[in-house]
């Protein structure tokens, strides 16, 4: 009777388990993300693409109601055979979308010109109508002719000064450096032969000569691009350095307007340091829209396509003029250069596959085709971003052959009423100065690693006027880069131009008083230069292999042992909430939501060991773990994510988008993946904290990613706006789940250098979110150059896996300029911390 008790309770027993695993198993599977469309952007009747997200957004938020019955001026432009009839509305409030209708009409029996298209109508609330100096400008969305000349105004040669910098020791028993930079700077000579040194520079003046407005911000802009060629043996030129260090590019940070010149300094890396023969090639490059499969190529990859303005774009004028350099200057002759390219080698450069674009003061309608209904005029409405400082708004037409265009600049009356700001009470992150809450404005400045000996040749000067230009807009947190250089003192090298910036940046800030938040180390997860940092500030060896994520037992110990000393020498300087946290900014991407990368970050076999083991805490069979996949395992040791993944060609890591393998994009295999991903992240943030806050009690993380990630939890996977889609799936490639980050209380802050362009509403809704999560938001936009997915059915790369949806669609990168003003407000009022990326140069945040 007994046995059969026990029987019968073991059976009840196993019936229960078996409910448990099942029910387990399909909260899992009922967890995972399922298939759902999302809103894209249409294709017109003349193939072209649609992008208007400033239109819709002012749909959603009932904005244009406003306009309904707006007073109007009413206008005319002729481009034969065409006749262009507008409305402008007399007013608008500052960072309205307004709408402009507009008709085309044409004669089809005109002799008087033929018949082309495409043929664009734009309108812009940017151009200044003294500068244009009566002239009808093009600009680089619709451009025109490009051309420049440029003259060549001399060079600065310097010689380092030795062991005249500031060296850091490990026990701080070090001095402040007595001259900054280290270095002897010759007078600024204009000569055919130039002094070699380990640093020159070259001062160029160039004249826009064409008839298009130039620009270095959103859709159309332009970059210069310069290269160092040395003549061979042979008689034949090979490029032997570009660009300054960390820095490919060089920019021209105003619009600069046709017959207007500007003037720029050139650097090189690696030096030129070998006598012999050289040219200096200047390159302008450009965004180019013509066709979307161009045999052009990017002049950074050389990808062709779509890729092609992804970090550059293709030449549209180059300049090359031959310099000597020997060891010691000499007056000779300025050989002239030469124009050996303009106007990117085609009077027609206007777009083939847009229909529709919008951004920031630029809208247009490029039509690509006659209607087919046969009817001889076209109706439409632009719907143009104002600014607070629009004085006009200028209409234009532009034909394709000839490449022409006519403007009309009506005057409209800005009401900047709408830039009050709602005083929030009880905002997490403001600073306490004289009884007064003062709203925190960060920016994450590059003078340690972009805008320093890189740029030009006296970063003494141009340091503090970075400062003073940022405290005049309003930043009052400065973010450093947390780039190691610091460290690199140990060996006392005579040239670390990167460094030294950084340390005569830090002597400013504790001069004015500035706030600097806390730094780790670039990045966490190891490496050699957090290994040679570690080692060094404790006189212990470290040897941490760079991987991410890395489960070394010994990470969390290194970073902490950085972060310690960065707070005993700089700790003053560190930013404190009022609540009493005080944010370590951690730099830890672990994957990428990218138009040219989507991957997630190769591990290590000590890390692939890692996450078998907590399968097995997890599942522990691998019976269980073969009904939750739908796999066929028969042990773990099986188990090997990175088996059989396609390597990215770009960047040589992994991505999981073949769904025929174990591990892919978004089965519970990779659910399993991204967890385990996210909780080593947070037992390494853990013990670091740990260790930290036997010295800095409130210490917090700031985590800092990359790739428009949002840490906030409940976004809704099956959400059809494509924006959120982005989020969530970002947060799994990056391995840094909201749910568990914010479960864990170790995060605080969250800073993102974001890239994708969400509206103010967006930006309104997930702040709010975060905020009532936990986690106070700190994105470092690049309002210059936002990078949206246009989701459609035509042009771009596939994006069904990316963004899970049920069928295959494509995703068009549109780069656009984002107003910076309605993301601060909406950021501080439901409170965030409003935040830019000030000048990364290398990659267009600028």
């Amino acid at each position: 009777m007994l046995a059969e008790k026990q029987v019968k309770l073991m059976n009840r027993q196993v019936i229960l388990i078996l409910l448990f695993l099942l029910l387990s198993i399909q909260s899992t599977a009922l967890g995972l993300p399922q298939p759902a469309p999302v809103d894209e952007y249409p294709i017109h009747a003349d193939g072209g693409i649609v992008y208007d997200p400033l239109r819709r957004e002012a749909e959603k938020t009932g904005q244009l109601t406003r306009y309904a019955g707006a007073i109007t001026s009413s206008h005319e432009l002729k481009l034969d055979p065409y006749r262009l009839t507008f409305s402008v509305p007399h007013n608008a409030l500052a960072y309205d979308i307004v709408p402009i209708r507009y008709q085309i009409a044409w004669d089809e029996e005109a002799e008087s010109a033929p018949l082309t298209f495409p043929l664009a109508v734009e309108a812009v609330a940017f151009e200044d109508k003294a500068r244009c100096n009566h002239q009808k400008l093009f600009d680089l969305s619709l451009p025109g002719t490009i051309d420049l000349d440029v003259e060549y105004l001399g060079s600065v040669t310097a010689h380092l000064i030795p062991k005249s910098r500031h060296y850091l020791t490990a026990d701080f028993s070090d001095k402040p450096y007595e001259i900054y930079p280290n270095m002897k700077r010759e007078p600024m000579v204009r000569s055919g032969t130039v002094e070699a040194g380990e640093h020159i520079w070259f001062r160029f003046r160039y004249t826009n000569t064409g008839n298009t407005i130039l620009d270095p911000e959103g859709f159309g802009a332009s970059l210069f691009h310069p290269q160092l060629l040395k003549k061979q043996d042979d008689g034949t030129y090979k490029v032997v350095a570009q660009g300054a260090r960390g820095n490919l590019y060089v920019r021209d940070l105003e619009y600069h307007y046709p017959g207007e010149s500007h003037e720029t300094w050139l650097t090189f890396s690696p030096q030129p340091q070998e006598p012999g023969e050289y040219k200096i090639r200047l390159r302008m490059i450009y965004r180019h829209y013509k066709t979307l499969d161009s045999d052009l190529s990017c002049t950074q990859t050389g990808r062709k396509g779509i890729w092609l303005n992804l970090w550059g774009g293709p030449p549209a004028f180059v300049w090359e003029m031959p310099i000597r350099i020997e060891e010691k200057s000499r007056p000779t002759p300025v050989e002239p250069g030469e124009k050996v390219f303009t106007d990117g080698g085609d009077p027609d450069k206007i777009t083939r596959f847009i229909h529709t674009f919008e951004e920031f003061m630029t809208a247009f309608d490029c039509h690509q085709a006659k209607p087919k209904d046969g009817s001889n005029s076209i109706s439409g409405t632009l719907y143009l971003q104002m600014a607070p400082w629009t004085e006009h708004v200028t209409v234009k037409i532009i034909g394709t052959d000839p490449v022409a265009v006519m403007t009309q600049a009506v005057p409209i009356d800005i009401d900047s009423s709408s830039l009050e700001v709602i005083f929030n009470a009880d905002h997490p992150a403001c600073f306490i100065k004289d009884g007064l809450r003062q709203p925190v404005i960060a920016a994450q400045h590059m003078i340690d690693m972009r805008t320093n000996l890189n740029v030009a040749p006296y970063p003494e000067l141009d340091i503090p006027r970075q400062i003073e230009e940022m405290t005049e807009c309003g930043v009052n947190l400065f973010i450093p880069t947390a780039m190691p250089f610091y460290y690199f003192d140990e060996f006392q090298g005579e040239d670390n131009c990167n460094a030294d910036a950084g340390k005569y940046f830090l002597d400013l800030a504790r001069q004015q008083g500035l706030q600097v938040e806390g730094w780790g180390h670039l990045y966490y997860n190891g490496g050699p230069d957090l290994s040679q940092a570690a080692s060094w500030v404790t006189g212990n060896r470290f040897k941490i292999p760079y991987s991410v994520p890395n489960s070394h037992p010994r990470l969390a110990a290194a970073n902490a042992a950085v972060w310690r000393y960065n707070f005993h020498r700089w700790g003053d300087l560190f930013y404190q909430t009022q609540r009493g946290h005080v944010p370590i900014g951690v730099e830890d991407v672990g994957g990428w939501m990218r138009q040219d990368i989507n991957i997630r970050y190769g591990m290590d076999k000590s890390t692939i060991v890692a996450f078998v083991d907590w399968l097995k805490r997890k599942y522990g069979t691998i019976d269980r773990v073969n009904q939750t996949w739908s796999s066929q395992l028969s042990s773990f040791d099986q188990i090997d994510p990175e088996k059989n993944t396609t390597d990215n060609p770009l960047y040589g890591k992994h991505d999981f988008t073949d769904r025929s393998q174990l591990f892919h994009d978004w089965n519970q295999a990779m659910a399993d993946l991204d967890e385990f991903r996210t909780q080593l992240r947070l037992k390494c943030y853990r013990e670091s904290l740990e260790i930290v806050r036997e010295e800095i009690p409130h210490a917090t993380i700031n985590l800092r990613t990359d790739g428009a990630i949002l840490l906030v939890s409940g976004i809704d996977p099956e959400d059809p706006n494509p924006h959120f889609r982005h989020a969530y799936y970002s947060q799994r490639r990056c391995g840094a789940i909201a749910e568990l980050i914010q479960q864990s209380g170790l995060v605080r802050f969250h800073t993102d250098y974001t890239k994708l362009a969400y509206a103010p509403s967006e930006i309104r809704h997930v702040v709010r979110e975060s905020v009532r999560q936990g986690i106070i938001p700190v994105y470092l936009a690049q309002f210059d150059h936002q990078s949206d997915i246009a989701i459609n059915d035509k042009f771009g790369s596939e994006y069904q896996v990316h963004y899970n949806l049920p069928e295959p669609r494509k995703g068009y990168m549109m780069q656009v300029l984002t107003a910076v003003y309605p993301w601060y407000k909406a950021m501080y009022e439901e409170g965030g911390v409003p935040g830019i990326l000030w000048e990364d140069i290398q990659v267009d945040g600028v």
